[in-house]
């Protein structure tokens, strides 16, 4: 493997960023690929995330 972007500490938890540590060439292809995926506005996202915690909040009995 080619040079690491990132490490985490040994005991380290995080659910932002699980697995194992990124080559430069896999962080290269990882953004390449973000890239090519369609997006969203904002307006969508902030919809799209209000129903969605609301659907939560019901769930969760609030």
């Amino acid at each position: 493997m080619g040079k690491k972007v990132f490490s985490m500490k040994k005991g380290t938890v995080s659910f932002a960023i699980p697995g194992r540590e990124l080559s430069i060439v896999e962080f290269r292809k990882w953004i390449a690929d973000a890239e090519l995926l369609p997006t969203t506005s904002l307006e969508d996202a902030k919809s799209i995330w209000a129903a969605k915690r609301k659907q939560l909040q019901k769930k969760a009995g609030f």
